[in-house]
């Protein structure tokens, strides 16, 4: 089959371009892995999509799929007092916990009634061809897909990227290991409605109340610190929560309890080293990924899958700049994402010989590069 775009990764970032290249006429695959969810953890969506949003055509199915309502943010940081960042001045009004799985199939269906072929199926080769794609899958009864364009939203994998041999800068070594938590019988409902943040001597702790009822709670450290090892197993997750004040008073308080070992991901700070070629692009995670104190990367995701498709538009309208300002925006979005990083990571001063907080601290932290992995 052969498509004007094929889009390796149906995540938001994905999902985003294949409803905008759709919709202006051009035949477009979204190849995904039915069932795949690299993140399922405590995300977030900032009130500043819901331009995006409407943008897509995608805010209707939002809305009917009832993701819990987020309204500010909640920090220990910098100090052992709570603080409160409140979406009440924002013009978009709140925010959301999101139900990742039926956000990105939601974003995917609005893909596919704008015109995109949506391919449930695993990669398993990409290859350039003399008509420009050759992308090769693990259905058997599907011949090899063909494509103009190749859009790679595969998210941190970078399957595209990686496969045409292109490097990946990274900033940190950061490590997510998320637990799910279910309350008690009989324990005061939950009721809460924002995202707490809390942090200690050996990283950051995220925690907030799913749409499904369950709290997740998210710690973060780096990779090669004995915390990583420790956070691996159940009684070692549970033993950290424990150097929490605020995360562990607000699971003591409903009886939660976790359900299950903790499941670990990567939360590196990055980029691509050229997110652009010819015929080819990045978006979303695959492109640049961020740090998760940020709050940014689902947003992200919608505005750089929203971005690169309408550079592929630029480009098939004669552009010769349409790849290069693409460019140029992720290197503008990311360099900001750095320095606002630099300053909110400064802001913790209570545990400076502490090793996570010294590679966060030191004058070098926005230059650092840690060898690809």
């Amino acid at each position: 089959m052969m498509y004007n775009v094929l889009i390796v990764g149906g995540g938001p970032a994905g999902a985003a371009s294949a409803n905008l290249l759709s919709r202006a006429g051009l035949s477009v695959g979204l190849v995904y892995e039915p069932g795949q969810h690299r993140f399922a953890g405590g995300e977030s969506l900032a009130p500043s999509a819901k331009p995006m949003l409407i943008e897509l055509g995608a805010w209707s199915a939002f809305q009917a799929d009832a993701h819990r309502v987020c309204y500010g943010n909640t920090s220990a940081w910098g100090s052992s007092h709570l603080a409160d960042r409140s979406f009440i001045h924002s013009p978009f009004g709140n925010g959301w916990h999101l139900d990742r799985p039926r956000f990105d199939d939601s974003l995917r269906q609005v893909a596919r009634l704008a015109g995109a072929t949506l391919l449930p199926t695993r990669i398993m080769k990409v290859a350039r061809h003399e008509t420009g794609w050759l992308v090769s899958t693990d259905d058997p009864t599907q011949s090899s897909l063909t494509a103009r364009f190749l859009i790679d939203a595969s998210g941190r994998r970078a399957t595209v990227a990686r496969t045409l041999g292109v490097p990946i800068e990274h900033h940190d070594r950061q490590v997510a290991f998320m637990g799910w938590f279910s309350a008690g019988s009989g324990a005061a409902p939950d009721e809460d409605s924002t995202t707490l943040i809390e942090s200690v001597a050996d990283g950051w702790f995220h925690t907030a109340l799913l749409p499904t009822g369950k709290r997740v709670v998210s710690f973060f450290t780096d990779g090669h610190l004995p915390a990583s090892k420790l956070a691996r197993t159940r009684a070692g997750f549970s033993a950290l929560i424990q150097q929490t004040t605020h995360v562990a008073e607000c699971l003591y308080r409903s009886g939660y309890q976790l359900q299950g070992p903790p499941v670990a991901a990567d939360a590196r700070s990055g980029r691509l080293t050229d997110a652009t070629g010819p015929g080819w692009l990045a978006v979303g995670d695959a492109a640049v990924r961020f740090d998760p104190l940020s709050a940014q990367g689902v947003l992200s995701a919608l505005y750089t899958g929203i971005l690169g498709a309408k550079a592929i538009l630029n480009e098939q309208a004669g552009s010769p700049d349409a790849f290069p300002s693409y460019s140029g925006a992720l290197d503008r979005l990311y360099d900001a994402f750095r320095t606002n990083q630099s300053v909110y990571y400064r802001q913790e001063q209570r545990w400076p010989s502490a090793p996570f907080w010294q590679a966060r601290l030191g004058a070098g932290f926005a230059a650092i590069n840690y060898p690809q992995s």
